[in-house]
């Protein structure tokens, strides 16, 4: 195997655990953990294979699965999304969103309401 298709099956498994192991991963030693790899050896792959640091694409998965807790029950507290996509409280959900993205949960949830309910209203026929 060349070593361009073996870095993308190391980046695709990275990943791979990443996604499945989300909330339980704190911080990227424990991603390294969880991959059978040391913090370092994983954040120097993961920095060459997508250009972004591991901490980044830890932000990014969090987001991304909040996101989309929010879309599919946008009736869920933040307490209970926050326990689905980290071993976090809704104190560290709000530090989290507040540090990063200049948010909180409560207009995060009308973003991800609001742009759902345009894009219905764009592909639907009244």
């Amino acid at each position: 195997m060349s070593s361009q298709k073996q870095s993308k099956a190391v980046k695709r498994y990275l990943l791979k655990i990443l996604s499945h192991n989300l909330p339980e991963i704190k911080n990227v030693s424990d991603w390294a953990f969880k991959a059978g790899y040391s913090r370092s050896w994983l954040s120097r792959k993961i920095k060459k294979c997508t250009g972004k640091t591991a901490n980044c694409i830890l932000k990014e998965y969090r987001f991304r699965r909040l996101v989309r807790e929010i879309y599919r029950n946008p009736l869920a507290t933040s307490c209970c999304i926050a326990d689905k996509i980290a071993p976090w409280d809704e104190r560290r959900l709000y530090n989290f969103l507040n540090h990063y993205y200049d948010t909180n949960f409560s207009i995060l949830r009308l973003r991800v309401i609001t742009n759902f309910t345009d894009n219905v209203k764009k592909t639907h026929i009244v």
